[in-house]
Order: structure tokens, then C-alpha cells, then sequence
């Protein structure tokens, strides 16, 4: 024969016997003298209430732990009922039937309780009827956990992602900017090399003294042969990228994101200032730019 389903704690029979122990405990104590309404009276009322009341707390509890806890508390008051209707016999308030009646029925009550206490302690205890909305409710907060830890993960990586390639970037435009002043400080001692060699002042061939603008790439040699870009705008063609000889260019290669201004201004006839400028987008849309400056004396040839 199966077991009836417990759906409420009045299916409990040791809650049905605790309620009965508390109907005796009021009655009898109804026979105490008055002036112990606030003494013991009160004392075995509050014990012999604790119990159904903890037990009935702990049959709606889920988890076994919180369980176990009421059903502990209620077997406590058990105890406590215990001693005090042992006082109560030994302080002449207590008829021998009326001390029978309770002593028997509290120890009987403490022996159920105890037994509840090891069943439980014996098995993983969820009732039938939370069991699927409580399964379910783990499942929800399983799956929000997993799915944030997933999100988090993602939106981690893809920072990382971001912030690989915008230092990626910062470090070829870095190279690029050098480069570029590198270009320049070769050019002008090419150009002061032949003047000395006296192929002509290199400063007056094309070379009018103003602030300008060009495009330069390793290739180039001689200041008149260079290709002019506006300035301060700037070039509008974006280096390309050999992988053949990892050299950057305009003739040739793969087109990158990266365009370089080399802007030439003499200072005086002592001194030149060169601003290497590279400029470049993300793939977000973000504008970034580098500009590296040097100067150069004595860049004049006066032969």
C-alpha cells in the first residue's frame, strides 16, 4: 500500500500530535493558579506552540538544510515542555492523571520528531509538490548564470580583440612616422653630399623655402623629385604594404589603412622642421593619428 502524499503539514501525524498536546497543555494549565499566568503557564504555552508551529514552518521549507533547522527548533521545545511539566508535578500543579496525560504524549510527540529528524537526515527531501518549480527555478538561474558567464566571456575577448589591433596599429604607424624622418634625414645628406660634390645647391632646386607637404616613401632621393600633397590636410593615398620585401610604398603592394604626410618648414637658414604625420581609421570608425617631429641644422648648401 503506498503512502499517502503529504501535500500540507496537517498530513503530518506528528504535527496532529503536537496540535492535540497543545489542546491538553491549555486545558490542564487552565487549572494553574492565576498567579502563575505569567509564569510557568505562560513558559509551557509559548514551548508546546513552538512545536507545531516549527514543524508546520519546516514542512514548507525546500531546502533540507532550512528544513532540518525548524524540526530541530520544534524537538527543542519538546524538551523544554518535557522540564516544565516535571516542575510544574514537583510544584503540587499537576493532578498525577493530568502529569500522565501530558508526560506521555510529549515523549511520544519528541519520539516522532526524532524520527522525522533521522528520515530526513537518510534521504534528499524535496516535497512532490515544489520539486518542479523548484527544479525549475535552479534550471532558470543555471541557465542566466551560464549564459552571462558566456556573454562576459565574449565581450572580454572582444575587447581584447580591440585593444590587440589598436595597439597593433599604434606600433605600425609608430614605425611609419620614424620611417618617414628617417627618409628625409637621408634625402638631405644625399642632396648635401652632391652639392659638395658640386653638382649645385640641392636647397634651390625646386625647393622654394616655404612650408610643404609630400608624399614619401623609401624610394625617393632628391627633394625636387618628390610628390607634393596639400597641407595641413594632408595625403589622401594610403600607403601600400609589399609583404614580398615588408617595404611600404606608392607604387606597389597591398593598399593599408595608414596615409603618411612628410610637412617640410624652414625655420631659418640654420634650421628645418620636419613633422612625419601618419593617420588612420579602425575598423570601428575611429580616427587616430601620429605626429613625430624632428629638426635638422646646418641644411643649407650655399656652393
Amino acid at each position: 500500500m503506498k503512502n499517502k502524499e503529504l501535500k500540507s503539514f496537517k498530513d503530518l501525524s506528528v504535527w496532529q500530535k503536537a496540535a492535540d498536546l497543545a489542546v491538553l497543555v491549555y486545558k490542564i494549565t487552565d487549572k494553574f493558579p492565576r498567579s502563575e499566568l505569567y509564569g510557568i503557564i505562560n513558559q509551557m504555552r509559548r514551548a508546546v506552540i513552538s512545536i507545531s508551529s516549527n514543524l508546520a514552518e519546516g514542512f514548507k521549507r525546500v531546502h533540507k538544510k532550512e528544513k532540518l533547522q525548524f524540526y530541530n527548533v520544534a524537538y527543542s521545545s519538546a524538551s523544554e515542555l518535557e522540564s516544565q511539566i516535571e516542575i510544574s508535578k514537583k510544584l503540587g500543579f499537576l493532578q498525577e492523571n493530568d502529569y500522565q496525560d501530558l508526560i506521555l504524549l510529549v515523549v511520544e510527540v519528541s519520539k516522532m520528531i526524532n524520527g522525522l529528524i533521522k528520515s530526513l537526515n537518510s534521504k534528499s527531501y524535496i516535497l512532490n509538490s515544489q520539486k518542479d518549480g523548484y527544479l525549475m527555478i535552479e534550471l532558470i538561474i543555471a541557465i542566466v548564470i551560464i549564459v552571462v558567464g558566456i556573454l562576459s566571456i565574449i565581450g572580454f575577448l572582444s575587447k581584447s580583440l580591440s585593444i590587440n589591433r589598436v595597439i597593433s596599429s599604434q606600433f605600425t604607424a609608430n614605425y611609419l612616422a620614424m620611417e618617414g624622418i628617417e627618409i628625409v634625414k637621408n634625402i638631405i645628406d644625399a642632396n648635401v653630399i652632391d652639392c659638395l660634390d658640386g653638382k649645385g645647391p640641392w636647397n634651390k632646386q625646386g625647393f622654394s623655402g616655404v612650408t610643404k607637404c609630400y608624399e614619401i616613401d623609401y624610394q625617393d632621393s632628391k627633394i625636387p623629385g618628390l610628390t607634393s600633397t596639400s597641407c595641413p590636410d594632408g595625403s589622401n593615398n594610403p600607403l601600400l604594404f609589399d609583404s614580398s620585401n615588408g617595404l611600404y610604398s606608392y607604387d606597389s603592394g597591398v593598399s593599408t589603412r595608414f596615409f603618411r604626410t612628410i610637412q617640410i618648414a624652414p625655420l631659418s637658414n640654420d634650421e628645418i622642421q620636419i613633422n612625419s604625420i601618419i593617420k588612420w581609421r579602425t575598423r570601428g570608425g575611429g580616427s587616430f593619428s601620429i605626429d613625430l617631429e624632428d629638426h635638422f641644422f646646418n641644411w643649407l648648401c650655399n656652393n
